[in-house]
């Protein structure tokens, strides 16, 4: 409901939005259950290694099954911004492009780390 009490379509109640939500919920978990134990922050560069080559494929599935997450994660946000006032919905997207951006980062590298 917008601020007079009538409908958006994409709003609360949104079929869409719950699909987006629970297919990014669902998306997300397999990817990392599947990934394991992750390696200690503690461990060192060899250790690192090791645990990359040991776990090279689940590290590519955890990077192809977050790739795949991404358009209804970013569905789900440009939902969600409709529900948000006007100067709220604007940090709301900045926040959204920066996260956006910084996953794909993070996954590829790690798949690039996989193929060791």
């Amino acid at each position: 409901m917008d601020l007079h009490g009538k409908a958006i379509d994409g709003g609360v109640g949104s079929p869409v939005l719950l699909g987006a939500t629970l297919a990014y919920a669902a998306l997300s978990g397999v990817a990392l259950v599947g990934v394991g134990t992750l390696p200690a922050a503690s461990e060192s560069g060899a250790q690192l290694v090791d645990w990359f080559r040991e776990h090279g494929n689940s590290v590519r599935w955890f990077m192809w099954m977050s790739t795949v997450a991404t358009p209804p994660l970013a569905v789900m946000m440009a939902l969600m911004r409709r529900l948000l006032p006007v100067p709220h919905r604007d940090v709301f997207l900045f926040g959204a492009i920066a996260y956006m951006s910084i996953i794909p980062v993070w996954t590829w590298t790690w798949g690039g780390f996989g193929c060791m």
